[in-house]
């Protein structure tokens, strides 16, 4: 293909016909001179059979404004291919710091939870304790105070005291004198058992309550990870499309680039081709007759200032 290509632009600086790498056609306007090259040492001879014309410059320029337009059009469909995914790739990273901060405070909540659960258990068992204390202490309570117990105590005193009773009247106050004085020493236990009791429940209430509270900004913590995880799956998945985007704004770059490159290398072998056209048609002319080659210099002058003409008006 790329013989054949070389040879279409050979073809076109030579009137548009193609022949055998070793035949030179020389492109005239009315009639053509043929050069027959038979190797690099043949000499060479020609028919005259009209003017001989110099080498198409217009069609040649054509030719490589062609190519140039297409380069350019080419060139302008390159677009830079940005590999550089740094935003988002700062937006996971910042993301996984915030999730790694918050698993770690959620799991300091977690401990601190189990802990309350393991305070709760261990009240419990001593509220259960103080309050089976304090069920055992009322059973031999007169009162429920110290001063009713002393009163009661005093009453009884006096009326041994003052009062004539029985020998057996005696004992029974004697008796319950003594079991009053026992009593009063149990209110003080009984009244401690009963404030523990309290103290307890007190305690549980407060840290149930702070686990409620620990429980609640546990729950926020596990919404607003679930948040972040969602917004990191999402860059993620941007992050893949765009990765696949410019896998294929790549491919398609290097493709135009071979374009590109092959494009110049055809322009360029168009301008030797040319360049060699004009250096075999000036042997042409060298080795024709004299009339053929003023003849030939008339035709290529004319046509220069044709040329010369059309360039000073496409500036105008």
């Amino acid at each position: 293909s790329h013989s054949r290509r070389n040879d279409v632009s050979f073809s076109l600086l030579c009137g548009g016909f193609i022949l055998p790498t070793n035949l030179l056609v020389v492109c005239i306007h009315s009639d053509l001179v043929v050069m027959a090259l038979v190797d690099s040492t043949s000499k060479v001879s020609l028919e005259r059979s009209s003017p001989l014309v110099p080498p198409d410059r217009h069609k040649f320029e054509n030719e490589v404004s062609k190519i140039t337009r297409v380069i350019k059009d080419k060139e302008k469909l390159i677009e830079y291919v940005s590999t550089d995914n740094k935003d988002i790739g700062e937006q996971l990273s910042l993301l996984g710091i915030e999730l790694e901060n918050l698993e770690d405070k959620r799991s300091r909540l977690i401990i601190e939870m189990k802990n309350i659960d393991e305070n709760l258990r261990k009240l419990g068992i001593e509220v259960s304790k103080h309050k089976a204390e304090a069920n055992r202490l009322v059973i031999g309570l007169k009162f429920m105070t110290e001063d009713k117990h002393e009163e009661q105590i005093k009453k009884l005193e006096s009326q041994v005291h003052t009062g004539q009773f029985s020998f057996n009247n005696e004992r029974k106050l004697l008796l319950e004198i003594e079991s009053l004085k026992k009593a009063k020493l149990k209110v003080k236990d009984y009244h401690a058992a009963r404030n523990s009791v309290s103290e307890c429940r007190n305690e549980q209430d407060e840290l149930r309550n702070k686990k409620d509270t620990l429980h609640q900004q546990n729950k926020a913590i596990r919404e607003k990870m679930n948040s972040i995880k969602d917004e990191m799956a999402f860059l993620r998945q941007q992050l893949d499309g765009r990765r696949d985007e410019q896998r294929e704004r790549k491919a398609n770059q290097e493709s135009l680039t071979k374009d590109i490159a092959a494009l110049y290398v055809q322009r360029r072998q168009l301008h030797e081709q040319f360049r060699q056209y004009q250096l075999q048609y000036m042997d042409a002319i060298k080795s024709s007759s004299p009339e053929t080659t003023s003849r030939t210099g008339r035709i290529r002058q004319q046509q220069e200032e044709h040329r010369t003409s059309r360039e000073m008006k496409r500036k105008v």
